[in-house]
């Protein structure tokens, strides 16, 4: 078996407790990836603890086993444990809830596709060309020759599904419609009901704030960036709450010749920043600025100052982007 498949079956067998970590603001491919996992584990007969720092966004509560998932600010590491983390790009808010006195020599298993993965783990599997982290442990489950069952099959075509943007997102390969055929077939699954507990689903809260920011949505650099600022009392307003801005970044680079797209969310620390590119614009370059990271296509970073101000750093920050490589010639 191929490196670094045997040392992770060996990780995963040999440990009593999964500890199976969410990102921050936990999307599909994470949950849908955390889902598959939890079945396995049960599978295995291994305890098994789900958790992250944020809440499930309840477009995924469909999930297998959702309901075990923990928010917590911090979680003793139990004995004879394994941390399995799944596209969590670098150590920061979620490892930092690893307590205890297991916490400090506890193996963790880095699952991702972030070209800037820090490869934090004793383990790391990281492939940038993947689609999704499920397409990742689609090829990790045939490395081990396990059966995938129906309720696998849900969570990581749920988590390919998103992270793809249902396949039209350009981390899409053929490989990525192969995966999808195959889960398809295993757990005999129906895509439309699929496709209509995520994107047909949503509350009314959901569509006044998208509403809000559509009519908030501001063009710049001769209509080549799309900016949209959102506060806590545009949110207060709508009665919406900060997962119901997810996917909402993807609406403004739709619209005719914008090259980039931020959302700028106002949050306890300042402003949370969602960005989104078209050839030839780098997000997670932009990302970098502000120590954040992510996908070329998609990327995000915390900017430590109010909505308004964020949005003057962005204007400025992507202005002199755009003019260094031209990219305001039509």
């Amino acid at each position: 078996m191929r490196e670094p498949f045997a040392s992770i079956r060996e990780a995963l067998l040999n440990a009593r407790c999964w500890l199976v970590l969410a990102h921050e603001k936990p999307d599909g491919d994470s949950l849908g990836c955390g889902s598959a996992l939890v079945r396995r584990a049960e599978v295995l007969n291994k305890d098994v603890i789900w958790c992250g720092p944020d809440e499930i966004p309840e477009m995924y509560a469909f999930l297998y086993g959702i309901e075990r998932y923990e928010v917590l600010e911090s979680v003793e590491v139990p004995k004879d444990s394994v941390v399995v983390a799944i596209d969590i790009a670098s150590l920061g808010r979620t490892t930092e809830l690893l307590v205890g006195e297991n916490s400090e020599d506890v193996l963790i298993v880095n699952i991702d596709h972030h070209g800037d993965n820090t490869c934090y783990g004793a383990i790391n599997l990281v492939r940038e060309e993947a689609s999704s982290v499920a397409e990742i442990i689609w090829l990790m489950y045939n490395e081990f020759g396990w059966e995938v069952f129906s309720e696998e099959a849900l969570g990581l075509y749920v988590a390919l599904a998103t992270d793809s943007g249902h396949f039209r997102f350009s981390n899409t390969s053929s490989q990525t419609h192969a995966v999808a055929a195959e889960l398809l077939r295993i757990g005999e699954l129906d895509p439309q009901k699929i496709f209509t507990q995520i994107y047909e689903n949503r509350p009314i809260r959901k569509m006044r704030l998208w509403g809000k920011a559509f009519i908030k949505a501001e063009l710049h650099l001769s209509g080549r960036l799309c900016v949209c600022c959102l506060t806590n009392g545009d949110f207060e307003e709508c009665g919406a709450k900060k997962e119901d801005t997810e996917h909402l970044v993807n609406e403004f680079l739709s619209i005719k010749d914008v090259m980039t797209a931020v959302l700028l969310v106002e949050d306890e620390n300042g402003t949370k920043a969602s960005i989104r590119t078209r050839e030839p614009v780098d997000a997670r370059e932009i990302a970098r600025i502000w120590s954040g990271g992510g996908h070329v296509r998609a990327a995000g970073c915390r900017m430590e100052v109010p909505v308004e101000e964020a949005k003057e750093l962005i204007l400025k920050e992507i202005g002199a982007i755009y003019a260094e490589r031209g990219y305001l010639i039509k």
